[in-house]
């Protein structure tokens, strides 16, 4: 990932009955030679998954009775283009400079994973079972 210049970030967050929970869900990262990287909860709900290509709508239409029944009964999730939105929009054109993995202390999993575009650090990590993202920097 190092050196590779961010052009755009989508984040999957759940909808329900019209709302949108923002607080966590996978992040995926885009670059300007056209690999996309995702970040995700692990299948044991404590390390970080990390696989290439896009994100792909499980529930994307069109649509089966049964889906369209368990969309509307119990949501789904949603990819959202956040590049314009705070903090992302301050990544966006610049070149990833460093990736750090964040290791769990008592099980010896990744648990999370530090990008740096310069000053700025994103911090994508699970905790509990969600998948959380961070900033800081300038």
């Amino acid at each position: 990932m190092v050196g590779k210049r961010l052009i755009q970030v989508r984040r999957a967050f759940y909808e329900f009955e019209g709302t949108v929970e923002r607080d966590e869900g996978l992040i995926e990262l885009s670059f300007s030679d056209g690999v996309s990287v995702r970040f995700d909860v692990g299948a044991d709900g404590e390390s970080l998954a990390t696989r290439e290509g896009p994100w792909v709508d499980p529930f994307a239409p069109p649509h089966s009775i049964e889906n369209e029944e368990y969309i509307r009964t119990h949501g789904k999730y949603s990819a959202f283009d956040v590049s314009v939105e705070d903090p992302y929009r301050e990544m966006i054109g610049r070149e990833v400079s460093g990736v750090h993995s964040v290791i769990e202390q008592m099980g010896h999993k990744c648990s999370g994973i530090v990008i740096e575009f310069g000053d700025l650090r994103l911090l994508i990590e699970v905790v509990a079972d969600g998948l959380y993202v961070s900033y800081s920097g300038a």
